[in-house]
């Protein structure tokens, strides 16, 4: 393990300076009355306060100066980070000054790295509502989210200046866009003499507080334009009371309920927590060298990040070191999750929302391997109810009074989540996920995405009859066609063509993880039949079981029967037209052997992708391609290279994972001098 950075450290910014932020620090007062803490923090600000006075030298959040190499932060650092952050705000966000005053709501755009944790702990300093905004939705779900909540503050990352600009010229006029600060404000030196009182709320009420909103997480949009979420002071804080209390790993972004929940929840149990690095793409042996170099407790991620370790013994074996594998955000695949619990692995299931917190876990002793059954807490189950929704499915709706629920949509206060369980057979009140009531799919990755718009759209094609989107628990989404008598007598490319042509408009408003690839569209017969409702709508639940092994077969890994056996330099070509394909790159040719995949914005959606053209495509000798090749093999000669020695057994010069490693992070550690253009406030 790093020791915590010693105060001379601080001298030394974690990246360079990005930002226009100059880094004089204004003085801090030492002369204020000291603080006398409440039994329990009422304000995230004053649970951060507590902490660093309780607790100033724990390694409390740790967050790597570049690549893996992580450095400890302490309570203390971290609060005083953020005070200094806040004194350079509050030129453009004043500090609130009376308790009746509304808090402003201030949008935060970007990556989950240091600064972005910085500003969020300085926002809340101020006494403002910091809103998180997801880095993948679109121009438009920015805008309605800012509208919605009356923001006309938005804290960026640089990489987000464009999306900014774009918002304060065609949507918002009077947004005043901020960029995130820099090292070079926050970490200057901290002497162990230094009396620093970084309370800035001594106007308002504690007590008052509790009652305004802290956060606010919007919903996916998979439904239309994302909705937000409002967490109050008291919820958040109840919320991050039920802890694990151990030190954990995370790879979930900080904008995700689940992300920042668990963050919080290390702070509340004095627990240390490293944080993924953002800049890095998230890759297997990544993932396995940072487990391997510390010592942590529980790890949290979603299912795509356990597949990615599940595919080979050392994976496997890294996941079994830990007390608790919890995993959230979408639920596991059976396979999955049998494979991981087979080899040993304490697989923990987590269920909650941003609207009523976490409400049950798969918590068990530990010869039960009933990792895929959730069991309600002592203290939750008197506010659950499970209401029968026919065919054996139950919907789970939280009732008045649970401290952490922050919204309702019924007139009794209660809380019904839409999300539908299986009883387990013996056990009582133990419940298997199984399906969202309103039908949205939820990829392996945690992404959602609601298949009404593209069917209705699929429908208005005369070859079509009747659509229906699959892929929940997959990689990416897949699109079942019931054909017409008209398309019955046409050939496949015509039917995906005009199928295509008729769900276009709909489709270039989807984020891409929502989007339809033409292989990943199956055709049925006229004369198919299936289970409809007394309007003529398709029972969704029961197309899939009826359908389950036509949909498994769509996810095969077969290569073509014309698959290609290709040298090096022909898989060079081969690769550079596919990733041109998937970026969507005018110029394939313009692609250079060694320029990476990441540096181009590659996504994880189009590495599945790409790598799926590589299997069926190419005659691979029935090699298994690693779920993680793209990543792994980050450019078009390492990844042609790979392919061929996985084609031909050819012993191709070995690189050691160290050398590997240590390239990339050279790679990805360094950054470019840059002054953004001045945003207009």
């Amino acid at each position: 393990m790093l020791s915590v950075i010693p105060a001379s450290a601080a001298e030394a910014p974690h990246v360079t300076s990005k930002h226009s932020f100059d880094a004089q620090v204004n003085i801090i007062d030492s002369d204020s009355e000291p603080e006398t803490m409440p039994p329990e923090p009422r304000t995230v600000d004053e649970l951060m306060r507590s902490r660093s006075r309780t607790d100033p030298d724990l390694p409390l959040i740790s967050y790597p100066s570049s690549g893996i190499e992580y450095v400890d932060y302490t309570p203390r650092q971290l609060d005083i980070f953020a005070y200094r952050v806040a004194q350079k705000y509050q030129a453009l966000i004043p500090q609130r000054k009376t308790s009746t005053e509304k808090p402003a709501v201030i949008g935060l755009l970007g990556p989950s790295n240091l600064e972005y944790l910085v500003t969020m702990l300085a926002l809340s300093k101020l006494g403002h509502t910091v809103m998180f905004m997801s880095t993948r939705i679109s121009q438009e779900a920015h805008a309605s989210l800012l509208n919605t909540t009356g923001s006309r503050h938005m804290v960026i990352d640089q990489s987000f200046g464009d999306m900014a600009a774009a918002l304060k010229r065609d949507n918002i006029p009077d947004l005043n866009v901020i960029p995130i600060a820099g090292a070079e404000v926050y970490s200057g030196p901290i002497s162990d003499s230094d009396s620093i009182d970084t309370r800035m709320d001594r106007d308002l009420d504690p007590a008052l507080e509790q009652s305004h909103v802290a956060w606010i997480i919007h919903s996916s949009g998979s439904t239309g334009l994302p909705k937000p979420i409002f967490q109050t002071q008291r919820a958040a804080l109840k919320n991050y009371a039920t802890n694990m209390n151990m030190r954990g790993f995370i790879t979930l972004p900080l904008f995700h309920a689940h992300g920042i929940g668990s963050l919080f929840r290390a702070v509340d149990s004095r627990k240390q927590i490293h944080l993924y690095n953002a800049s890095l793409p998230l890759a297997k042996q990544y993932l396995i060298d940072i487990i391997k170099k510390h010592d942590f407790e529980i790890f949290y991620g979603v299912p795509y990040v356990l597949n990615l370790l599940a595919e080979d013994q050392e994976g496997l074996d890294l996941l079994a070191r830990f007390k608790i594998v919890m995993f959230g955000g979408s639920s596991c695949p059976d396979s999955l999750g049998h494979k991981l619990t087979g080899h040993g692995v304490y697989l923990v299931s987590h269920y909650g929302s941003t609207e009523t917190g976490q409400l049950m876990t798969s918590f068990r002793p530990r010869d039960d391997r009933g990792w895929d059954y959730l069991r309600p807490s002592d203290a939750v189950r008197p506010f659950l109810r499970f209401e029968d929704r026919g065919g054996g499915l139950y919907e789970c709706v939280c009732l008045q009074g649970w401290p952490s629920k922050v919204t309702s949509n019924r007139p009794d206060g209660a809380y019904a989540t839409k999300d539908c369980f299986t009883a387990h057979p013996t056990l009582p009140d133990a419940w298997k996920y199984y399906c969202r009531l309103d039908d949205t799919l939820t990829l392996n990755n945690g992404e959602k995405a609601n298949p009404l718009q593209l069917e209705g759209a699929a429908r208005q094609c005369v070859l079509v009859d009747e659509a229906v989107m699959f892929g929940a628990g997959k990689a990416r989404l897949g699109l079942a066609l019931v054909l017409s008598s008209e398309g019955a007598a046409a050939p496949r490319e015509r039917v995906v063509d005009e199928m295509f042509a008729a769900v276009e408009p709909a489709h270039a408003t989807l984020p891409a993880y929502a989007k339809i690839d033409p292989e990943m569209v199956m055709l049925l017969p006229p004369d198919t039949q299936y289970r409809v409702t007394d309007k003529g709508t398709v029972i969704r639940q029961a197309f899939y079981k009826q359908f389950a092994a036509e949909i498994d077969a769509m996810y095969e890994e077969k290569a073509d029967a014309d698959a290609l056996a290709l040298e090096e330099p022909e898989l060079r070509d081969f690769i550079r037209k596919e990733v041109a394909a998937v970026l969507a790159l005018p110029d394939p040719a313009a692609l250079a052997d060694e320029q990476d995949f990441f540096g181009l914005g590659m996504d994880s959606l189009q590495t599945t992708r790409l790598r799926t053209a590589f299997v069926k495509k190419l005659d691979l000798a029935g090699k298994q391609l690693g779920l993680n090749c793209v990543f792994d093999y980050p450019s078009v000669a390492a990844l042609a290279h790979h392919l061929y020695a996985l084609r031909t057994g050819e012993d191709a010069r070995q690189v050691s994972k160290e050398e590997e490693m240590q390239a990339l992070i050279e790679q990805y550690s360094t950054f470019v001098e840059h002054t953004s253009p001045a945003l207009s406030h």
